[in-house]
């Protein structure tokens, strides 16, 4: 899994050298940066006798820092011991200001993360105005890491689920709705103006479909997050138009430009919303305390490294980020699966590898263990799937 992972990388080595870079990293090629990121694997070590041993990383132990406290936090975080069909993967220089904040709260609260989730990305790629009937299953793997984190602290409140869905507002908008919301934006308080313009133009008739796609997406996120035990998801529609939140929107807009902030991503269909993304890491860093977000690699670390940017020019310190793997083909389980809709996806799943994903993702929240045979994994799954939906 190790190797794959590293080659996986380095199809994103021209993005991570960036990071790297911006982290303050000494970094320009492969061989130089790969040194700096730590994989799950780096941390356990199976013995012939099967028996583990945990490891951490000597930037960590060169940090003055109570070593059971830097394994209690990396193996919450990486999670070793899950039977693994993903990598977690960071840099280690980026977290040690994670555990000296820790430390300076006499490691008195663990560190607290947050996973941001956005709208339905099969809707974002075929530009459709279509509203889902039910949503995704794979959902779940959103809040499985951060399952597993919180039950090693044993305590829901060192994660939180954040629903994005509304900034998909900046990919529907014309070019000209998005020229209206910027235009003779006052010198007090453009944030507040501009969060109002946008507000105004989403709840327009004709972009009811992206609020009824939200909704539905809210309604799925936070039935998982109670059926999980978990914190109430963070609704950023709301958040987006308080004073904290735009406090720290503001500090973007007055230094920048909104044609250089909200321009399409280079050949993509996406606009760029990273000054959003940027308030939204720092609101929820005095919101709710946050110390680390967590993403998918291929799906965030784009967006990761523009924030990442944003806060150099801004000169303020970034939020530091782990992300996962996962696979890049995932078959379609919704929430209105039957048991034989379950079973017809597994028994095409050649190289079990949606089975390891789906077995390891139940493992994080506590439903399965090793020796599990497929009939019984498909009826926990099918269990799962029957209480989330119950619980809309």
């Amino acid at each position: 899994m190790a190797r794959s992972t590293l080659r996986q990388l380095k199809d994103y080595n021209k993005k991570l050298t960036d990071f790297a870079t911006s982290l303050g990293l000494k970094s320009s090629n492969w061989e130089d940066y790969s040194k700096y990121i730590a994989l799950t694997e780096d941390f356990i070590q199976i013995r012939q006798d099967k028996s583990k041993i945990y490891s951490t990383p000597q930037i960590c132990l060169d940090a003055n820092i109570t070593s059971k406290k830097i394994l209690d936090f990396y193996n919450a975080l990486f999670q070793p011991d899950v039977k693994k069909a993903i990598d977690i993967i960071s840099f280690p220089n980026s977290l040690l200001s994670v555990l000296k904040k820790w430390k300076a709260r006499n490691y008195q609260s663990p560190p607290i993360i947050t996973k941001g989730v956005s709208y339905p990305s099969s809707l974002q790629k075929q530009k459709t105005k279509k509203i889902i009937k039910t949503d995704n299953f794979w959902l779940i793997d959103l809040f499985a890491i951060g399952y597993r984190y919180t039950s090693s602290f044993k305590s829901k409140r060192y994660f939180y689920v954040v629903d994005t869905t509304i900034y998909e507002g900046w990919n529907q908008f014309s070019d000209n709705e998005i020229e209206k919301i910027f235009s003779d934006l006052p010198k007090s308080k453009k944030a507040e103006v501009l969060v109002e313009r946008f507000m105004n133009t989403i709840n327009e008739p004709k972009y009811q479909y992206v609020i009824k796609n939200k909704e539905i997406r809210g309604k799925y996120l936070q039935a998982i997050a109670e059926t999980l035990g978990l914190n109430d998801v963070i609704r950023m529609e709301n958040k987006i138009q308080t004073e904290v939140y735009q406090k720290y929107l503001n500090k973007v807009l007055d230094k920048m430009k909104f044609d250089k902030l909200f321009s399409f991503e280079g050949y993509t269909n996406a606009r760029d919303f990273t000054p959003f993304v940027f308030a939204e890491e720092l609101f929820l860093r005095e919101e709710v305390n946050a110390d680390i977000c967590v993403g998918p690699l291929r799906e965030d670390l784009p967006l990761n490294l523009d924030v990442l940017k944003l806060n150099r020019k801004l000169e303020i310190d970034p939020t530091p980020i782990a992300w996962y793997t996962r696979p890049s083909n995932l078959p379609k389980i919704y929430f209105d699966c039957s048991k034989n809709d379950l079973l017809r996806v597994i028994e095409e799943d050649q190289n079990n590898k949606i089975f390891n994903f789906i077995f390891e993702n139940l493992d994080r929240i506590g439903k399965v263990k090793e020796g599990y045979t497929k009939e019984q994994v498909i009826d926990v799954l099918y269990d799962l799937i029957t209480k989330i939906r119950d619980n809309i």
